[in-house]
């Protein structure tokens, strides 16, 4: 048995034991040296890229970073003619990106009002038709001159002015009539899950974040969902369309928990929850809580803490759906773990990951990576469970999971898994994720598009994230602070972007990044943090004999990266060499003679356009072990 699966004799006893690539994935179920020469044992920080592996991209800032709360979700919401929007969920309100201005702009609640008078750049009151309804403290938006909202805080509310903490900006007025809006003000906590759904016929986009009750986006503003049960108040923890209804999953109603109910609205109709075919189905033939609702295929899915419940339109007389449990021996670790990648759903579970396709088995696609999360030396940290992220990156074809690791409260680190070819890799986050979600531009930006000086743009012009229809991954990024807070000191002031000040609120950022296929480094916050690569072989062995190894040929790219190996299966490292600098793909040789029984390889660094294809180890036979 040869040192890998393809080896050819060279002259005088010498062969050449070649690896064709390293895109097989991570593998921690087996011993390293019983992993296949294409599979890893670590492959930290990058990705698979046509039978490569290379360095994975960093992200930068998307938007304004002048938003209420921790980002929890972003939604494409598409209206009925196809249309769309960007929604963006926080524990605090709802925004919408505006393109133009490439910033998020909140949507409004019930409370709106307009200015009777103009105002200037500096001011730091407006003067406005009607007052009812706002009062210090309250987040409020203001539109600008030129169509873009200024963000700030009521300081005070006298007669018809409305003081405002940070002052109309530079370069920009308020007209006379201007909106001036207060948006939904929600009290969402990082600690309970949130959904949203589309009801694409009347264009709504119905949201749910387990503490505050059912609301729902008309394209104009944010409402409570009407004549919800218990005279309105009704939470839930998930929310779905199925058929020709709404559907909520975990209900607290009137302040009782019902962990096991889904609620559906009438037929057709959902702001008819009491009356029709409105109505509910408990589901009490096991004792977890529901985590989410999904459709898949024909059915509406119920993934519970431990089971899967399988719903079915029946429209029987005496019942209208029908749920059957179809999985009991592991559920959803995470509300907010799961994802579905078109044919399939995939989530964390318990015991594993796995793929559920609507029958009544599932599969376990998790093997491989268990024993790094779930194991009794697995990195996830089970008290932040909740807090898994999940979403599916069409373009490269991966499920992606984010999870907290031992000693982080927030998710950091991300397992990625390929689709198509079932290999993971794993990556680490230099900031806490506090949200996840897809982002598709409806057109790509123009010279004419862009509004104010070169230097106020947001971005990267060249970026493909900038391309029409280009998908693109949105993280919700938390500083270490979890909303801008109220403190006394009168004093403490901060700058935004625009220019404005902040008085009296502690500096503490949160902002959404995009993960952008041109970024080098992950740099969100102003300090550009470099994307450190570690890539590890299995461990070759010579079974039952010692190996004389001299060179080493490399099909790879990238700048100042170390090539070591290792004769104890990882425990310590030996230098081999650093690969000299290309931008493209070039055979690279290093040479070192050295006996072992067993060798891995390790190739670790900084840069940004790390890539390996192909390895050779120019090697023979020494001696056999044990023999003479």
């Amino acid at each position: 048995m040869g040192l890998t699966n393809r080896e050819r004799d060279l002259s005088d006893g010498w062969k050449i034991s070649t690896v064709d690539n390293l895109v097989e994935g991570e593998r921690f179920d087996v011993e390293s040296e019983l992993i296949g020469d294409s599979n890893t044992s670590l492959a930290r920080n990058v990705l698979y890229e046509r039978g490569r592996v290379e360095s994975d991209h960093g992200y930068i800032l998307f938007g304004d970073n002048n938003i209420w709360g921790n980002p929890r979700l972003y939604y494409n919401f598409v209206h009925g003619d196809g249309t769309e929007e960007l929604l963006l969920l926080t524990n605090e309100t709802l925004f919408k990106f505006n393109s133009t201005f490439s910033k998020w702009h909140a949507i409004k609640g019930l409370v709106d009002t307009t200015t009777s008078q103009g105002e200037a750049a500096g001011a730091t009151s407006v003067t406005v038709a009607d007052t009812t309804g706002f009062a210090a403290d309250d987040h409020i938006t203001i539109v600008l001159d030129n169509g873009s909202q200024h963000k700030t805080i009521v300081i005070a509310v006298a007669g018809s002015v409305i003081s405002i903490l940070n002052a109309i900006p530079s370069g920009r007025s308020v007209a006379n009539g201007a909106a001036v809006e207060e948006p939904i003000i929600l009290t969402g906590t990082d600690d309970k899950p949130v959904d949203i759904t589309t009801w694409q016929k009347t264009d709504l986009a119905i949201f749910t974040n387990g503490v505050d009750v059912v609301h729902q986006y008309n394209k104009t503003a944010v409402i409570v969902v009407p004549n919800l049960p218990s005279s309105g108040n009704t939470v839930a923890r998930t929310v779905a369309v199925y058929e020709d209804y709404v559907f909520l999953g975990f209900t607290t109603e009137a302040g009782t928990a019902y962990p096991y109910r889904v609620r559906r609205c009438d037929t057709g109709d959902p702001t008819n929850w009491t009356t029709g075919n409105a109505g509910f189905d408990d589901l009490v033939d096991n004792h977890s809580d529901i985590q989410r609702l999904s459709v898949l295929g024909p059915y509406l899915v119920v993934y519970r803490d431990m089971g899967i419940a399988r719903g079915e339109l029946v429209a029987a007389e005496d019942k209208l759906m029908d749920f059957n449990t179809v999985i009991a021996d592991d559920g959803v670790i995470g509300p907010e773990g799961i994802v579905n990648v078109g044919d399939s759903d995939i989530f964390i579970g318990h015991k594993s990951i796995w793929r559920y396709e609507g029958s009544t088995n599932i599969e376990n696609i998790g093997q491989a990576v268990f024993e790094q999360i779930f194991g009794l030396r697995g990195d996830l940290n089970t008290q932040y469970r909740h807090r898994i992220k999940a979403v599916y990156v069409a373009e490269l074809g991966e499920a992606w999971f984010i999870y907290p690791v031992t000693g982080e409260t927030f998710a950091t680190r991300l397992r990625r898994y390929k689709v198509e070819t079932d290999a993971w890799a794993s990556r680490d986050f230099t900031d806490s994720i506090t949200g996840v979600g897809i982002n598709r531009r409806a057109s790509a930006p123009t010279w004419n598009d862009a509004v104010g000086t070169w230097a106020a743009q947001v971005g990267t012009w060249d970026s493909r994230t900038a391309l029409k229809d280009a998908p693109t991954v949105l993280l919700g990024l938390d500083s270490g602070a979890s909303e801008y807070t109220r403190v006394t000191e009168a004093g403490d002031t901060r700058v935004l972007e625009d220019g404005s000040t902040i008085r009296g609120f502690e500096d503490v950022i949160i902002m959404t990044a995009v993960y952008d296929y041109l970024q080098t480094q992950d740099n969100a916050f102003g300090e550009a943090d470099d994307i450190n690569i570690e890539v590890r072989t299995k461990n070759f062995m010579g079974v039952d004999r010692m190996l004389r190894f001299d060179t080493f040929h490399f099909y790879a790219r990238g700048q100042s990266i170390l090539v070591e190996y290792s004769t104890d299966a990882g425990q310590t490292w030996n230098t081999l060499g650093t690969l000299s600098a290309s931008a493209t793909y070039t055979r690279k040789i290093l040479s070192k003679q050295f006996v072992t029984n067993d060798i891995m390889l390790r190739w670790t660094g900084s840069g940004a356009d790390f890539g390996l294809g192909w390895f050779s180890m120019i090697n023979r036979e020494e001696n056999i072990i044990g023999g003479n």
